[in-house]
């Protein structure tokens, strides 16, 4: 682990081009020569899965320390600056009573002392530095025993869901769906707003339709005026290249927006890629560190930002980690902040508001990448694809270095691609970019696929009505999965615990 040490200073932000290079610099649509109108220098914490658990007190205390010092001594460096702390949902560990009020209240206190408007105890604000923001996640919605009981008649679990979410936005002062300013940028937040009540697993992040069009207008709106945006959700949006924990969230069908309904999905990225004002999303969810190669991912002029866990007991992979930006009407630099070495700060990005071309990330040190090696296969964002029509990834699944059993790949049309390697069938969509669900899960050893027309007969996996997974010597059936209603073969291994539970009370 690299020695503690207080963060260095922050050098400024890049600077705009000469006036001549300006017109080849500008968004679609931007008129030659435009300049964006001044705005104060700023600084932006944004915090992952906080999950506030009592047992790790003290690596709480010490990241809320360093946050505070990151914005609230930058604003005494910089006379004029302004400040914000945003924070990406899942509020508490699942011993902290993730979702209820007392909850939401432990939190509210903790990030305004990591903003530094106000200890918890009564100390005074920074003028200079707004309350702090954040958006809903799924584990921001789960207090079963508070608001269920509210609601014994509710079925579908959708008007304790409102009931809870409810309770979040006043324990918070703010909307699940939200914009504000800071220096040149517009922050947009967008939330989920459903657990009890989401089709397959409860942990799926679902973005309400008012907040999908909401989130589209605005985009648009920022590109006709030359905004830049920086938008924050609890998970990423599906093709967006981010690293993703496959054996979890891609299994269970939970690891993007609106991971269940892929017309939805797929508008996420589309709007980016339509409305090129977009500079920054972040999002958390994965409990990943910034250490891998796909920690920071770009699609068009935008740059898809991980963000890791402050909490030991929260991190996948032992780093605790938060970001930080710094800008001016200029440009920005976006920073990793190290938790386990004081603060420190490692220097991931700097661009221009609008630079021509996409993003180019400053490559991860070599001695802080992490290769997840051949026992942590399930690290991985998306599938080595070759069939014809798609491009390959190099980023191939296991990771590289692992012994990694060849791949098959079948074309089940309509844009479905299954990937057979080893013991894992896994469902791949063009359309979303993104592996989107597993078909089969621990085959044995030599297993193969067949693929049946609906009257049962063998037929190609285009038009596959099912698809049977089947021993070495195709003796034994192994197991079966009928094509779903989005076109695919993959099943949701978690189904609703919620309505699990429920049917076993009744």
């Amino acid at each position: 682990m690299r020695a503690a040490c207080r963060p260095p200073a922050l050098p400024a932000a890049p600077r705009r081009a000469p006036p001549l290079c300006r017109a080849l610099l500008q968004p679609s649509g931007a008129p030659a020569g435009f300049s964006a109108p001044a705005a104060p220098a700023f600084r932006l914490a944004v915090l992952g899965d906080l999950h506030l658990d009592a047992r790790h007190e003290d690596a709480f205390a010490e990241a809320k320390d360093q946050l505070r010092g990151l914005l609230v001594d930058g604003l005494l460096e910089e006379p004029g600056s302004v400040a914000r702390l945003v924070q990406l949902g899942d509020l508490g560990a699942s011993s902290a009573g993730p979702g209820t009020p007392e909850l939401f209240s432990q939190a509210r206190e903790y990030l305004r002392g990591a903003a530094g408007t106000g200890d918890g105890s009564g100390g005074d604000a920074t003028p200079t530095t707004a309350p702090p923001s954040l958006v809903v996640g799924n584990h921001d919605l789960e207090a079963t025993s508070v608001f269920d009981a509210l609601h014994p008649d509710d079925d579908t679990g959708a008007e304790a869901d409102a009931a809870n979410l409810a309770a979040w936005r006043a324990a918070f002062s703010q909307n699940h769906f939200w914009t504000a300013r800071l220096g040149p940028a517009l922050l947009v937040g967008v939330s989920t707003t459903r657990w009890r009540s989401n089709r397959d697993s409860v942990h799926e992040v679902c973005v309400s339709e008012e907040q999908v069009a909401a989130l589209e207008a605005t985009l648009a709106a920022a590109h006709a005026s030359h905004t830049p945006v920086i938008v924050f959700s609890h998970a990423p949006p599906a093709g967006c290249g981010l690293r993703v924990v496959q054996g979890v969230h891609v299994r269970n069908r939970c690891a993007y927006l609106n991971h269940s309904d892929p017309k939805t999905a797929a508008r996420f990225v589309a709007a980016v890629e339509r409305h090129p004002a977009v500079a920054l999303w972040f999002s958390g969810h994965y409990h990943l560190s910034h250490n891998y190669a796909t920690s920071l991912s770009v699609v068009g002029r935008a740059t898809f930002v991980q963000v890791g866990v402050i909490g030991p007991g929260s991190s996948r992979d032992g780093l605790r980690q938060s970001r930080l930006v710094t800008g001016d009407q200029a440009g920005f630099r976006l920073w990793s902040i190290d938790h386990e070495a004081g603060g420190a700060l490692r220097l991931d990005l700097e661009r221009g508001w609008w630079d021509g071309g996409p993003p180019a990330v400053v490559p991860v040190p070599a001695d802080d990448l992490l290769d997840p090696g051949a026992d942590a296969a399930w690290l991985a964002s998306s599938l080595d694809c070759a069939v014809a029509g798609v491009e390959a990834d190099d980023d191939v699944w296991p990771a590289p270095g692992a012994a990694a059993p060849p791949t098959a790949w079948h074309d089940a049309g309509g844009g479905c691609l299954l990937a057979h390697s080893g013991s894992t069938v896994v469902e791949y969509s063009a359309a979303l970019r993104s592996p989107v669900g597993f078909v089969f899960d621990e085959l044995p050893p030599g297993a193969s696929l067949r693929f049946l027309d609906a009257a049962g007969g063998v037929a190609d996996a285009a038009v596959a009505a099912a698809v049977e997974a089947v021993a070495a010597d195709h003796s034994i059936l192994i197991c079966r999965r009928v094509r779903n209603s989005d076109g695919g073969f993959s099943h949701a291994y978690q189904g609703n615990k919620w309505r699990r539970a429920r049917g076993a009370r009744e």
